[in-house]
């Protein structure tokens, strides 16, 4: 009898374990998905290890671009997501950065394929991941699954300068717009407040280069850093600024014909040194 009894106690105690092992397992892919950044129609993602990649996918069009930027890598290391954006021209959604050398070779063929993907999950300590989570890693990979190789545009990059590579862009930035924001037609107002000459230039060309028409450029007294949307909150391509920028929008406007005022202030500014 005693045994029998026991032996219910241990079946009890597995169960409650398996369920809260269950239970914590599932919080955590809730986590992910929720926490997922891969959740406009494209998505940019900088791999970097002794090469760079800038990697470009579009779901809706079914098309890609791949950035090779030869011996590179160290030129991108302990900059934010936001300086290489705007040292670029181009959004970077996510930054995967990798410890060991030319862990991302054949990229301009396989974009991230199934080996490279198992390589960031099972060797985590070998990689960064700035921007992207593990659930963002199995969608890039199934949107590049769904990429015919002829649809990949492949250039590569050379320049020991980020004014030297974002020149050499220009001729395909056109590939790395968003065409539901570039649809949207959505107005943008840049006020650079950063004390940093040229800043709300070159915040402007990223965000043409991703869709939004930017109206106009003003320089002011140094200011925080904040936008303001007469759209809603919700929007994509409001939270994709959002994002991009690291800054909650404000509903209402100030006075001004755009859509969106975006003030770059001097803590923007510290983000970028």
């Amino acid at each position: 009898m005693r045994k029998d009894n026991t032996l219910k106690l241990v079946f009890i105690f597995l169960f409650v374990v398996g369920i809260l092992a269950f239970l914590s397992l599932s919080y955590r892919a809730y986590l992910l998905i929720v926490n997922s950044s891969f959740t406009d129609s494209t998505f940019n993602v900088l791999l970097i290890d002794d090469n760079a990649y800038l990697l470009h996918l579009d779901k809706l069009q079914r098309e890609a671009v791949v950035v090779k930027f030869p011996s590179q890598g160290k030129s991108f290391l302990n900059k934010t997501r936001l300086r290489n954006s705007i040292e670029l021209g181009v959004p970077i959604d996510g930054m995967i950065v990798a410890k060991k050398k030319l862990s991302f070779e054949n990229l301009e063929q396989d974009l991230l394929g199934f080996r490279s993907m198992f390589k960031v999950y099972l060797n985590a300590y070998d990689f960064k991941l700035s921007g992207l989570n593990h659930y963002d890693l199995l969608r890039i990979y199934l949107v590049g699954e769904s990429i015919s190789r002829n649809d990949i545009v492949a250039e590569v990059v050379r320049g020991s300068d980020g004014l030297s590579k974002n020149e050499q862009l220009s001729k395909i930035k056109d590939n790395f717009r968003d065409r539901k924001i570039f649809n949207g037609k959505i107005t943008v107002e840049v006020v650079n407040a950063t004390g940093i000459d040229g800043m709300g230039g070159m915040v402007s060309s990223m965000l043409t280069t991703l869709g939004y028409s930017v109206l106009s450029i003003r320089t002011e007294e140094y200011k925080d850093s904040k936008i303001t949307s007469r759209i809603k909150n919700g929007s994509p391509a409001i939270a994709r600024l959002e994002k991009l920028l690291d800054l909650k929008v404000e509903n209402g406007l100030e006075a001004s014909i755009a859509d969106v005022v975006i003030i770059l202030g001097s803590d923007i500014a510290k983000t970028l040194n």
